[in-house]
């Protein structure tokens, strides 16, 4: 994908040569049958279709006149799988009630793509674009149409009726057709409004002969409906939804009904929050505080104690543990406040800000610039942005950002004073992270992942990392750096799966460890967010308890869980380890955990 000005994007098809596939044969095949049946597909796109639906606005030749490629519109926004991450929704305070009207727009369009005899196939959430409430459709030369089949598709969201064993292997076995479409927008609709897949969870039947592998449970039809499903923690209970629309689900999922969603199932629905609990539902009563639950905001109990160090009926934004005290920024009732509930900045929350502290400073950035906030002054800076999001990157002392490809570091006698340059990346592909001791930054070249350390005062960054080839393409990306090691997380989309990444390296940039792990079996590694990086360790929230990572003297991975936290953490809240313990943040709370 190339940006190439004036609103619009180019997508060029990698050719059968292309060292993306280098040292496969089939897949070098695959390729090449793939770009001479693309070549006739473009040519045939249909017309007439919504206007949200993004298409080709013009085919791209090489110098022998065959098709490589086309160009298309540039939409500027977030996938819908964003919108089904809790701490993204939390953070920017988006309620169920705008996943309805988004759905609305979603089933507008599909139905009326349908219309014109076209079948989405591969549905996912990966090729929705929201913007307000409206849904872009991406990716649209995968499509079914004008006897073209589509052959791709996402394990989540591919209907069961459609798949079959093949040598052991779950998999789609019959072509896409409407209703698979339908199923997928169940599904999708599903997972955006409570967090989790319909066959999430953990399945862990008393008979362990009834015991499946969780790629096999479409296949059983073992939902988190089911009686032995163990319900993830972080998800909303799947009683929160209208009891029309609850059923609706159960038909699908677990009786295989199938056709057009119910569209007076989404209009009808309207969202409320409990003013007791918090959580958000379409009863006519929480049905959460109606069971009794109670959930403690101080304990001491076994090897824990639990205090709440700080609550607001408004949004956390950001968290930091700087010069020995815990640092935070929040808005509520119209206001940006720091902890020590100084006034920063006024107005409505705005969504497309970022947010990082420096100790007694804030760092708002807002595409391409950063606003620093420090004892009532404010300086601007204009950094690069990848996709979405403006880059740069705290310490408690010091501040780093990219611009036109150059990585920055502040001037310690202020921002009005010449930046030292560190070292030099890609302009708007160029990611960074820093730490008390050394920084990580990457960027993707063509089919190459290039990693790199850099340190403040040197001028030079060390760019002889070996990192593991990485493929399909990054949705995500975290790094979290201690004293000695840096945790790279990296979650991506390859054919059929979504898949998580942990690669760990020291300080040098050596790859000590790379691990690889399919998302949705619950493990530390299923999300890639709110983690805590300490020493040669790494803290992970989980819906087991706190998880601490660490490398054994046989270089293997350690895992030690503090099962003890599990009342009190899930595998979206964000950790901050500090020497008074472990705080545990989320969207209205910060809890501090100290483990005897």
């Amino acid at each position: 994908m190339y940006a190439i000005g004036g609103g619009l994007v180019a997508k060029l098809y990698r050719q059968p040569n292309d060292p993306y596939y280098a040292g496969s044969s089939s897949e070098q095949q695959a390729a090449k049958i793939r770009l001479s049946l693309i070549r006739q597909k473009l040519s045939a796109f249909p017309s007439g279709l919504p206007a949200n639906v993004i298409g080709p606005k013009a085919l791209l030749t090489d110098s022998q006149g065959e098709i490589v490629g086309y160009v298309m519109s540039f939409i500027k926004a977030e996938t819908l799988l964003t919108y089904g991450d809790l701490q993204f929704r939390e953070s920017k305070n988006i309620s169920n009630n705008e996943i309805r009207d988004i759905f609305i727009h979603l089933h507008q369009t599909l139905k009326a793509v349908h219309q014109h005899g076209v079948v989405i196939g591969d549905f996912n959430d990966m090729n929705i674009l929201v913007k307000g409430n409206e849904a872009y459709w991406i990716d649209t030369d995968s499509w079914q149409f004008e006897g073209f089949l589509s052959t791709m598709y996402t394990e989540k969201f591919v209907d069961p009726l459609l798949c079959g064993l093949q040598n052991g292997i779950w998999t789609m076995t019959k072509p896409h057709n409407p209703f698979g479409d339908w199923y997928a927008f169940n599904a999708l609709l599903f997972k955006t409004l409570l967090f989790v897949d319909p066959y999430g969870g953990v399945y862990k039947p008393n008979d362990t002969s009834k015991r499946v592998k969780q790629q096999l449970r479409p296949k059983n039809r073992i939902t988190v409906f089911h009686p032995e499903v163990i319900y993830p923690k972080h998800a909303y209970d799947y009683k929160v939804l209208p009891e029309k629309l609850m059923q609706h689900f159960e038909e699908v999922f677990i009786h295989d009904r199938r056709g057009e969603f119910p569209l007076q199932l989404l209009s009808s629905m309207h969202w409320q929050t409990c003013p007791k609990c918090g959580i958000q539902h379409a009863r006519m009563h929480c049905p959460i505080c109606s069971v009794g639950i109670i959930i403690p905001i101080a304990v001491s109990s076994g090897n824990i104690q639990v205090h709440e160090v700080f609550k607001t009926v408004g949004v956390i934004m950001s968290v930091a543990f700087h010069n020995g005290k815990l640092c935070y920024l929040y808005h509520e009732n119209g206001e940006y406040k720091r902890e020590t509930s100084e006034i920063i900045c006024t107005g409505e929350l705005d969504r497309e800000l970022h947010f990082a502290l420096q100790g007694s400073a804030t760092v708002f950035a807002k595409a391409t610039t950063v606003q620093y906030c420090k004892n009532g002054t404010m300086s601007k800076l204009s950094v690069d942005c990848v996709g979405n999001v403006p880059i740069f990157s705290t310490t408690e002392n010091d501040l780093f950002w990219v611009v036109n490809g150059v990585i920055q570091h502040a001037n310690p006698l202020g921002l009005e004073y010449t930046p030292t340059k560190v070292g030099e990346g890609i302009a708007d592909q160029t990611l960074i992270w820093s730490g008390a001791s050394f920084g990580f930054g990457m960027y993707k070249a063509g089919h190459i992942l290039q990693g790199f350390i850099f340190e403040k005062g040197r001028r030079v960054i060390n760019d002889s990392l070996q990192l593991p080839f990485i493929k399909g393409e990054i949705i995500d990306a975290k790094c979290y750096l201690s004293e000695t090691r840096a945790w790279l997380l990296l979650s991506t989309k390859y054919q059929a799966k979504y898949i998580n990444h942990c690669i760990i390296l020291n300080a040098q940039g050596k790859v000590l460890l790379d691990i690889t792990n399919e998302q949705g079996d619950t493990s530390w590694l299923d999300q890639i967010k709110g983690k805590s990086a300490v020493g040669g360790f790494l803290f992970c929230p989980s819906n087991d308890g706190v998880i601490r990572l660490s490398i054994d003297a046989s270089g293997n991975l350690e895992t030690k869980v503090f099962s003890d936290t599990a009342s009190y953490v899930n595998q979206y809240s964000q950790l901050i380890v500090s020497p008074q313990g472990i705080y545990v943040v989320s969207k209205q709370k910060i809890n501090l955990i100290s483990i005897k």
